[in-house]
């Protein structure tokens, strides 16, 4: 997909590539909750496997939401490091077995118990290629849920020129005193003005439509 192009026919805006690049990618982070919120089960979709790895493995769990780890086809309980001991006691009601795994993280470390090698899940930290061409991609992120970033983009791309229009609007007041041609300056209000109207209203159709992509209600709604 031309993440670019979409955008640009949503907005009529000029795009600064690394601002845009970034709203594409907090797209994808809200995207992720919303499905959370809306529809859990979809959240694998979102998922990114690991390889087997060892009792102990160093994880980045800074950047890497961790949702499920299995050990032998059996999914593990996620449970407190405080309980890590109690969970090795076979006279816990914590105790966890060969069936029953647990794990828990401690230190930017995944153990598991009983130790064993483990897969986990994780929702990765997503990143676009080629965001202006028609082979563009988000590595990891389900291509369906593409026209949901693009919508997000778009939205916040409109909020930023209702920004840059009342910057403008600001500073062309601040220069009326001083500025002998009173003409032009009425002109450059009228226009700043109209700027931000139009990217207002665009942005609120965006926003109410990117939350009916869920079936949710516009945050603007009583």
């Amino acid at each position: 997909m031309n993440f670019s192009a979409k955008i640009i026919a949503l907005t009529k805006a000029t795009l600064d590539a690394t601002e845009t690049q970034n709203f594409i990618i907090e797209g994808c982070n809200d995207v992720v909750s919303k499905v959370k919120m809306t529809t859990p089960p979809k959240v694998a979709l979102f998922e990114t496997k690991s390889g087997s790895i060892s009792d102990g493995t160093e994880i980045d769990d800074v950047y890497q939401e961790i949702t499920s780890v299995e050990v032998g086809g059996y999914p593990c309980r996620n449970i407190s490091p405080r309980l890590r001991v109690k969970a090795a006691d076979s006279g816990s009601i914590h105790y966890a077995t060969s069936t029953d795994p647990v794990f828990y993280i401690l230190n930017h470390r995944l153990y598991v118990l009983p130790s064993a090698s483990a897969i986990y899940y994780y929702i990765p930290e997503y990143t676009v290629t080629n965001w202006n061409a028609s082979n563009g991609s988000i590595d990891g992120f389900p291509s369906q849920y593409y026209d949901h970033v693009v919508h997000y983009a778009a939205a916040s791309v409109c909020k930023h020129e209702m920004s840059e229009a009342l910057s403008g609007f600001i500073t062309a007041g601040d220069a009326w005193i001083t500025d002998e041609d009173i003409e032009m300056l009425n002109a450059q209000v009228t226009n700043d003005s109209t700027t931000y109207n139009w990217y207002k209203d665009q942005y609120v159709m965006l926003r109410d439509s990117y939350h009916g992509l869920f079936n949710l209600p516009s945050p603007g709604s009583s």
